[in-house]
């Protein structure tokens, strides 16, 4: 077993909260709440970890991927305490932001065609936003106590990856 994949099953769990696997690009992405809050990623076999996002991030939720334009999405919480959700491209440039403000609590998000879809603790509510320019966000559900996880299901072709 290499020094990496045993780094990677001695993750602390109890300060993980999301993780997902993009299969089509084989690496799994995580988020971690630790001392230091990141967003982390390996390969599928466990090699290549490395943290993927450190700076500027407070509370990292969750984690979506669209496939289409090559970017990874999380939500959470800034430095600030603001609700924020921002991209970056799977590569780890061009990151932006999509949504910024007071009085949200960003949880679980997914991506579907033009939006942003997530789940807010503070709106108790699914919200969704412009997944290019952002723009005034649309209650899509309100009335839900804590909302967690969220998943878009449509009838789509889905992208196979490869075999490792």
């Amino acid at each position: 077993m290499t020094s990496e994949r045993f780094e990677l099953e001695r993750i602390d769990f109890l300060m993980l909260l999301f993780i997902m696997y993009i299969f089509s690009c084989s690496y799994i992405y995580w988020t971690g709440w630790g001392r230091t809050p990141k967003i982390e990623r390996a390969r599928l076999d466990g090699t290549g970890r490395n943290v993927f996002i450190t700076n500027g991030i407070q509370i990292p939720n969750g984690l979506a991927l669209d496939e289409s334009d090559k970017k990874l999405y999380w939500a959470g919480k800034d430095l600030n305490g603001y609700g924020i959700i921002e991209a970056v491209s799977l590569d780890g440039l061009n990151r932006n932001v999509i949504f910024r403000r007071s009085g949200y609590n960003p949880f679980s998000l997914d991506i579907f065609q033009d939006f942003v879809y997530w789940s807010d603790w503070e709106k108790n509510a699914v919200l969704r936003i412009n997944k290019t320019n952002g723009g005034v966000d649309e209650v899509i559900v309100n009335g839900v106590n804590k909302p967690m996880g969220l998943k878009i299901l449509h009838q789509r072709t889905e992208i196979h990856g490869k075999n490792l």
